[in-house]
């Protein structure tokens, strides 16, 4: 079976969120980040401007109390609470969150740019002092497999042997960094697990392109291509072909 060429959304995608993520430099123990507060409120203005549409805002802590910076504060949903996409806000962080239901490459991306600008907007600036920026997706799917290490071998291209010395394996967990040309990282996880719905055995696979030195806020669109280049293709590799002609069977 020959490896589909690049699809911009799986039809049967094992998709459960993407995230993208950025963090600047904050203030002090306390987290101070200039312009916050006022942000805040206007961020919800900006977001109806820039994405059209009527976000509903929800705190998630009571008023008053003093948060750590990088911490999600407050979320801006699609309509209701519960419905995605949502943008998230804290001091020091601002998220782009959406699910499968709703995602398509070129979706995803207009969202995380009209983010971007709201956020410049809301805080009255066209720069921030990066210090971490992270593309994620997060795959699932459920098997019939009991045997958690053959289910891994079955999917995937990892090779991954434990002794009978060791006794049954309940859970695995695998995790790979690999340091890109960019200075970029690109992490991978894999995980046994069990289908919170149906309590039948799954996997979880993350993969993550992240940076933390040398990141231009405005240049962000750049590295949000190149790093969403990176991990399609490393979904790619890593999932074994007939596996994947499941995903992108229509």
């Amino acid at each position: 079976m020959n490896m589909p060429t690049h699809i911009e959304k799986l039809p049967n995608a094992p998709l459960q969120e993407v995230i993208f993520e950025i963090r600047w430099g904050v203030h002090g123990i306390t987290g101070a980040d200039s312009g916050y507060e006022v942000a805040v409120g206007k961020l919800q203005d900006s977001l109806r401007q820039k994405v059209n549409r009527e976000p509903y805002h929800v705190s998630r802590f009571p008023e008053g109390i003093p948060l750590p910076p990088h911490i999600v504060a407050h979320q801006y949903w699609s309509s209701e609470e519960g419905h995605y996409p949502v943008f998230q806000l804290g001091k020091g962080i601002f998220t782009v969150n959406d699910v499968e239901q709703n995602y398509t490459w070129n979706t995803f991306r207009d969202l995380v740019c009209q983010g971007l600008k709201a956020l410049s907007d809301a805080y009255g600036r066209n720069t921030f002092d990066l210090i971490r920026v992270v593309l994620q997706y997060i795959d699932a799917w459920q098997h019939e497999n009991p045997n958690r290490l053959d289910a891994i071998r079955q999917a995937m291209n990892v090779n991954v042997e434990v002794s009978p010395a060791l006794g049954a394996v309940e859970g695995v967990t695998l995790t790979t960094a690999t340091i890109l040309d960019d200075d970029s990282v690109l992490n991978i996880n894999v995980q046994s697990s069990v289908q919170l719905d149906t309590r039948r055995p799954a996997l979880n696979c993350q993969i993550a392109v992240s940076k933390t030195s040398d990141v231009d806020f405005n240049s962000l669109t750049s590295w949000l291509d190149k790093s969403h280049e990176i991990t399609s293709e490393t979904f790619k590799k890593l999932i074994k072909k007939e596996q994947y002609g499941f995903f992108a069977a229509s």
